[in-house]
């Protein structure tokens, strides 16, 4: 019995020590190789694997050893973000304001006049905006996940990301000019609209991927040869 008790505790301890190194390996490959990969993420998962079988296995007395102990995560260099000068920014903010469709006109200078994320401008609904004061509140954000599940409204980060923008008068002017435009389409559409009372949206006012005014401005940046720096617009 002894005997068949140690051999279980030796294949599961081999089990457990080929999973913390694989997992610790794919993370480890996700950082080096991958651009959305993250070096915390590597000491993440490796702290929770060797909590868990701190906490679990070596408690119920299932190993005797936390083979996590040998694994050795490999620290990877912070990737440095790629910046505008502000030349490019007026460039790109002149070429917009003379050749961009209204929606995405007022979607990238806001991004530049305030430094709001992209799920951020995504996630505003026409009742954040209180013409009276100027002021912009930002309370949700527009998230992705997979085609199932699709565009959905989430919450952001932090407490501190919760908060109130005051607007400059250009910006409450192209607010009020899309509004119009915004409001003709919808009586266009007819029963085709979709009124998710969302300021960026799609054609019949179903909230827009996240992907699609990042990908519309690589393409007007190539076309109008102006620098497109992504990292800028994550």
């Amino acid at each position: 019995m002894k005997s068949r008790i140690k051999t279980n505790e030796k294949k599961f301890y081999r089990y457990m020590e080929c999973l913390a190194i694989e997992m610790t390996r794919r993370c480890n490959l996700n950082c080096k190789f991958c651009a959305k990969g993250k070096a915390q993420n590597v000491d993440i998962t490796h702290e929770i694997i060797d909590k868990t079988l701190d906490e679990y296995a070596i408690e119920q007395e299932m190993i005797t050893h936390n083979p996590c102990r040998n694994v050795k995560v490999v620290k990877t260099e912070k990737k440095e973000k790629q910046v505008y000068t502000m030349e490019e920014l007026i460039a790109i903010l002149e070429k917009l304001t003379l050749k961009a469709p209204t929606d995405y006109k007022l979607f990238f200078s806001l991004a530049i006049y305030t430094g709001m994320r992209r799920g951020e401008l995504l996630g505003l609904e026409w009742k954040d905006i209180d013409y009276h004061s100027g002021v912009l509140s930002i309370v949700r954000t527009s998230n992705y996940r997979n085609a199932t599940t699709g565009t959905y409204a989430g919450t952001p980060k932090t407490k501190a990301s919760c908060r109130y923008i005051k607007l400059s008068r250009e910006l409450l002017t192209m607010f009020e000019a899309y509004h119009t435009e915004q409001e003709e389409q919808s009586v266009k559409c007819g029963d085709q609209w979709q009124d998710y009372d969302r300021i960026f949206t799609t054609w019949n006012g179903e909230p827009m991927h996240p992907n699609t005014p990042y990908t519309w401005l690589q393409r007007f940046c190539d076309a109008e040869g102006l620098v497109f720096v992504a990292d800028f617009w994550k």
